[in-house]
């Protein structure tokens, strides 16, 4: 088993099956077991998906009994007394993570079986965010764990706002090592530096998306608009044309863009081309830094609606508005986990930032861990 633990959240997923018995043939049926009073049982179905698993399994916890549990399978605890049981999923790997917190409750009731099912996700996919700690922004990799921290730049100039190509070879960022904000690509190990604008104006905020479109935010015409670009810079396109300012997109199958062309930032949508420009939110608070989740149906952003910074999640239509941010939390810059049940984002400490990761119901893992300031995080 692992023993070096991190503490992690739990999926519950409770339903109660009643038992059956009996005997089957034309024969009259045999005596129904009688269930010992005030005893019932306790099934824990375990799924484990991903990448770098941990071979020697889990712990399973329930009360003041530990047992062994595999990756994906189940385990039965019989002679439990009717009424609420502690279950904890324990021994999970750094690199494998579940969506909501442990240890949770149960309720077993006499003769039947409750069941519980804990979805654990693995992965050593990094996490490539800004940091200060050495001076100016630069670009730092770590895995989902936090270990592992190196350095992908170090140039007297910034270098900050990564994001991931679509298969994770590659990360676009802004640099001034030219002398303004201009986007560029390198590999994931730091290499292969590659130039993609070349303006007067200020271009930020890349988001690389399918089809190796990359949108982002320029100045170059006077005011913040949302450019595209499909071949690395040869060709950019300018998507929004209005004297408001536009930027901070994210691209999926649409983009997802800031605008304060109503009086204040919202989140709105878009076509890829530019075309159907809708406003998704409305509210006197300041939202922003859109994200899209990995399979196109949900939208994560900050918002200040609340008086500070809070992390809210919206259907990719527009509705089902949720808060993520737990009471007492300030989250921002979210971004989804290859997974799409938890993600990367902001918290901040007393007066620093930290990269954490979470669960899409709240809560928070501080993974940067350092005294000087991180952020702007982006998950390949």
């Amino acid at each position: 088993m692992t023993t070096s633990r991190t503490s992690l959240k739990v999926m519950a997923i409770i339903s109660i099956c009643a038992g059956c018995s009996g005997s089957g043939g034309d024969g009259p049926a045999g005596p129904t077991p009688t269930p010992t009073p005030g005893m019932g049982s306790l099934r824990v179905d375990i799924s484990t998906s991903g990448t770098n698993l941990d071979p020697d399994g889990y712990n399973l916890i329930v009360g003041s009994t530990t047992r062994a549990a595999p990756l994906n399978g189940s385990v039965t605890f019989t002679d439990l007394t009717s009424g609420s049981h502690s279950v904890t999923l324990d021994g999970i790997a750094p690199s494998c993570s579940v969506p909501t917190s442990g240890p949770r409750s149960v309720t077993v009731n006499t003769g039947q079986t409750s069941v519980m099912v804990f979805q654990v996700t693995c992965s050593t996919k990094p996490i490539v965010f800004v940091s200060t700690r050495n001076g100016p922004e630069q670009l730092f990799l770590m895995e989902r764990n936090g270990n592992g921290q190196i350095e992908l730049t170090s140039t007297a100039s910034t270098n900050r706002d990564p994001s991931w190509s679509p298969d994770g070879s590659r990360i676009a960022f802004v640099s001034t090592r030219d002398g303004n904000e201009e986007i560029y690509i390198m590999n994931a190990d730091g290499t292969g530096l590659k130039r993609v604008t070349n303006n007067s104006g200020s271009d930020r905020d890349p988001s690389w998306g399918p089809s190796n479109r990359i949108v982002f935010t320029s100045d170059r015409d006077g005011n913040d608009e949302i450019y595209s670009t499909v071949d690395e810079g040869t060709t950019q396109v300018r998507l929004t044309n209005n004297t408001a300012k536009d930027h901070s997109a994210s691209l999926g199958n649409a983009i997802v863009f800031v605008s304060n062309r109503d009086g204040n930032d919202e989140i709105y949508r878009m076509d890829a081309d530019g075309s159907n420009q809708v406003r998704y939110t409305n509210n006197s608070g300041l939202d922003g830094a859109p994200s899209w989740s990995p399979n196109g149906e949900t939208i994560a952003f900050h918002t200040s609606r609340s008086g500070h910074l809070e992390i809210y999640l919206i259907d990719a239509n527009g509705t089902n508005l949720r808060r993520r941010t737990l009471d007492g939390d300030v989250e921002s810059q979210p971004r989804w986990a290859p997974s799409g049940i938890e993600m990367t984002f902001v918290t901040s400490l007393g007066t620093n930032d930290e990269v954490c990761v979470g669960g899409l119901s709240g809560g928070a893992f501080n993974i940067s861990n350092n005294s000087a300031r991180d952020f702007r995080p982006a998950w390949r």
